[in-house]
């Protein structure tokens, strides 16, 4: 085999490998268990702080679902999407159909699939209506195994029923194969439970001071229309659960540091903004950073020093303050989502506020006296 056969050969199976990559799934900063900008799905769970965060409904642009026995996804969207009337009335069965429709959908940035559903975040939809029709409360029906009870006793079963059944699977089961519902007449228009619940919301980029991002129960996938060129997070959001300080014991900074603040921010409240001079996490966060835009931000990106964490490790509220103190140029701090960020000094006060943004951290150049809960401004 010649030389230039081979590159050919070579290119054409690197070529189907990449296509393979990109239609086979989501994109590799795909985020699961996440929604964006989604009230509705955070309402249900309110197990981090990083749902309670999410208080403005993300622009949406585009919704493709199917009407079903349980929802009536399609006939509402498609009242103003025109990716819904696009679509049709069909679910959407993967997380790479959900890509596909926003790329070819203007203003389209972030996309969530729910394959349950939009807005659930459990294995099975929150509401099921296992019978359309009338339920045949004294009709016998028995079992693959020979158990019997009337269709009274197995509805209130299969409603009760936890696991990851689906409701298409419970409608199926109750309408199909026990027939335990009567639909008089309704047969056709029923039998839109064969669809299944998946569906796409498409999204243009949040406001930038919101958190976007919550963490729920489900198989629901969030992502970005591309992972390298799509500015969708806000300043120091994060793809992940956020672990809590508190757990080690650096809720309260004895006067060195002061929870739900953040330092230099002039739209929180401080008196100016601060630059950015020295930015301390893991490699994948500053790389997140630099493609979301967050560390040029009053800054020279190329004056930024970047100190990263290796492993599981991630900057403390005390790290980050004694990486302040041992940088002659820093004034204040701040730390939120495993990211400690130095800011440069500022001669006017306030310079700590109120953060806009959840599980922060912030404090100045130095601490005052342990018993008092605000670090000094004087060190500025």
């Amino acid at each position: 085999m010649s030389n230039s056969v081979k590159v050919s050969v070579y290119c054409s199976l690197l070529l189907y490998i990449l296509q393979w990559q990109c239609a086979g799934g989501a994109s590799f900063c795909s985020v699961e268990g996440a929604s964006y900008g989604n009230l509705e799905a955070i309402s249900k769970s309110r197990r981090t702080t990083s749902n309670k965060g999410v208080h403005e409904w993300a622009p949406l642009v585009g919704v493709a679902c199917a009407d079903s026995t349980y929802e009536r996804c399609y006939s509402e969207a498609s009242v103003w999407s025109e990716v819904a009337i696009k679509h049709g009335n069909k679910s959407v069965d993967s997380e790479s159909e959900c890509k596909d429709l926003c790329d070819e959908t203007e203003k389209c940035d972030v996309w969530t699939y729910w394959p349950n559903g939009i807005g659930s975040d459990i294995e099975a939809p929150a509401r099921c209506n296992i019978c359309p029709g009338t339920v045949l409360s004294d009709k016998e029906y028995c079992s693959t195994n020979g158990e019997c009870e009337t269709c009274a006793e197995f509805y209130e079963r299969v409603e009760m029923s936890a696991g990851n059944a689906t409701c298409v699977s419970k409608v199926f089961t109750f309408v199909v194969r026990a027939k335990c519902c009567d639909l008089s007449g309704r047969l056709e228009d029923s039998l839109k439970f064969e669809h299944s619940p998946g569906a796409c919301e498409l999204f243009s980029a949040a406001p930038e001071n919101d958190h976007v991002l919550a963490f729920t129960k489900g198989g629901h996938v969030t992502a970005p229309k591309t992972c390298d060129a799509t500015v969708w997070l806000p300043y120091l959001e994060s793809i992940k659960e956020i672990p809590s300080y508190a757990e080690d014991g650096e809720e309260e900074g004895g006067g060195c540091w002061i929870s739900g603040h953040s330092y230099g921010r002039i739209e929180d409240g401080a008196c100016s903004d601060a630059k950015i001079i020295a930015v301390h996490a893991q490699d994948s966060l500053i790389e997140l950073g630099k493609t979301q835009g967050w560390w040029a931000t009053e800054s020279d990106l190329d004056t930024i020093k970047f100190d990263s964490y290796m492993g599981d490790d991630y900057p403390s509220p005390s790290d980050c303050l004694d990486a302040c103190m041992s940088n002659q140029d820093c004034g204040g701090w701040e730390l939120a989502n495993e990211a400690c960020v130095l800011k440069s000094r500022l001669s006017c006060s306030p310079t700590l506020a109120r953060s806009s943004i959840l599980n922060s951290f912030a404090g100045v150049n130095g601490c005052v006296n342990p018993d008092s809960a605000i670090p000094a401004e004087a060190n500025a």
